[in-house]
């Protein structure tokens, strides 16, 4: 029998209507009062719509509504006619609180199976050392890793889809040391992302999962800021993986699958190296990426075989790509 999770999708329209009421009581608790002096109205509450929506608390608390919407239009030669598709269906809110504490609560209102993306919360007093606790991304993989607002192209790569891990629960620190040359992120997960098996039991395909992730920006302090914007990322995962159909499948977004799971049973580990090169309105990123399943106990009479090596292209560097902007 199933085990109904913590956050399920009937809490999403519930947030919903929470965050809806919240952000009329605050216009109409403003549009109320009478103009007090700067000073005073720095100190009570106050409603705002600069970037967008924004529930203050003079400054001890901020809470931001966030939200993002994909339309997606294709047109099809011949009798199938247009294409058109709505992709993400984000809404949420994430704010500050006494300055050292931050936290983050979104939903996708168009996913049914798992409509949790970001719960989280972080202290950030100091930069070199930051804790998170809550459901969110990996800490493995630079295009993972990026705001899908940020993303160079309309969808992330199928290479990043296939083999770096999604979100999870789980605690990380994270910080900044040496002015900025040095990034680095560490993490212990519930799971390793990558969501149940494909056969379709009630277990998750990956256990406990530790990852880490560390760029470096050689010439962090260089006077030159060419070289300034140069840095090279390494990635590891470490973690267990469930016996059944649970290797990475390579899926393209309109569903098709470019080779069927295997079985797998033991531990599962992802390699990855990235670097980022920008220069005005120029921007050059890759990313190689590696995924190793063993496969313990898999064999005709129950020996080992070697593990699964899952690497996309045969080529040095899975993703690369140059951007111009205006």
């Amino acid at each position: 029998m199933s085990q109904e999770p913590m956050l399920s999708r009937r809490s999403l329209p519930i947030l919903v209507a929470v965050l809806a009421v919240v952000l009329v009581a605050g216009t109409s608790a403003s549009a109320q009062q009478p103009e007090p002096s700067a000073k005073k109205e720095e100190q009570g509450w106050r409603f705002t719509m600069e970037d967008r929506p924004s529930l203050r608390f003079g400054e001890a608390l901020r809470v931001d509504l966030t939200s993002i919407v994909d339309f997606e239009w294709r047109g099809l030669d011949g009798d199938r006619g247009d294409d058109t598709e709505f992709g993400r269906k984000r809404i949420g809110i994430d704010g500050r609180f006494l300055g050292v504490f931050a936290f983050e609560v979104e939903g996708d209102v168009g996913d049914d199976h798992d409509p949790w993306r970001d719960v989280l919360v972080e202290f950030r007093k100091y930069r070199a050392a930051r804790v998170r606790a809550g459901h969110f991304k990996i800490p493995f993989g630079a295009e993972r890793l990026t705001s899908i607002r940020e993303i160079e192209f309309a969808r992330r790569s199928v290479v990043t889809e296939t083999l770096t891990p999604d979100r999870d629960t789980g605690v990380q620190v994270s910080g900044r040391l040496f002015s900025d040359a040095l990034t680095y992120t560490a993490g212990a997960f519930r799971h390793d992302g990558s969501g149940p098996p494909h056969d379709g039991e009630d277990k998750w395909a990956g256990g406990q999962t530790l990852a880490g992730r560390v760029v470096v920006a050689p010439f962090a302090r260089s006077g030159v800021k060419f070289l300034r914007r140069i840095e090279t990322g390494f990635g590891y995962t470490n973690g267990d993986i469930s016996e059944g159909l649970n290797s990475p499948v390579l899926q393209t977004s309109r569903g098709y699958e470019a080779f069927e799971p295997v079985y797998v049973s033991g531990t599962r580990q992802r390699l990855g190296l990235d670097a980022n090169l920008i220069h005005g309105p120029f921007s050059v990123r890759g990313e190689f990426l590696r995924t190793w399943d063993q496969r313990l106990g898999q064999g005709l009479v129950g020996d080992d075989l070697p593990d699964l090596l899952v690497k996309p292209l045969p080529a040095a560097v899975q993703r690369v790509a140059l951007v111009v902007e205006r």
